[in-house]
């Protein structure tokens, strides 16, 4: 994936270390597994950037609110000020639109499809 978040961005995202599939290799090659509680919501992420995976299963009282295994992820990007922070992830595919995952300041999922077709 490129661009791909620094370390320090994906821990102030998720509040939280990510447990690593291989702990020598760096985040960018590796599975990176965040769990992190939010009041009633708990929110699980695994991000494999060499395999442009990303999933995210949002939760609320154990019940799915949402639950996404997104594949050809080219690129992410985390976004942060006035008091907002985002999840930006793009797509080998143009017509998918970005995926937006927001945690603050409350969990929001935006995520679309072109319109345009060739």
């Amino acid at each position: 994936m490129e661009p791909f978040p620094e370390e320090w961005q994906l821990l102030s995202f998720f509040e939280t270390e990510p447990v690593l599939t291989d702990a020598e290799m760096p985040w960018a090659y590796n599975r990176l597994i965040f769990d992190s509680q939010r009041g009633d919501d708990s929110i699980h992420c695994e991000i494999e950037p060499s395999y442009e995976r990303l999933q995210v299963v949002w939760r609320r009282n154990d019940v799915d609110v949402v639950n996404l295994d997104l594949h050809w992820v080219s690129g992410m990007l985390i976004e942060s000020g006035n008091g907002i922070e985002r999840l930006t992830a793009e797509f080998r595919d143009t017509h998918l639109l970005p995926f937006v995952f927001q945690l603050k300041p409350t969990i929001s999922v935006k995520w679309a499809t072109d319109t345009d077709l060739p």
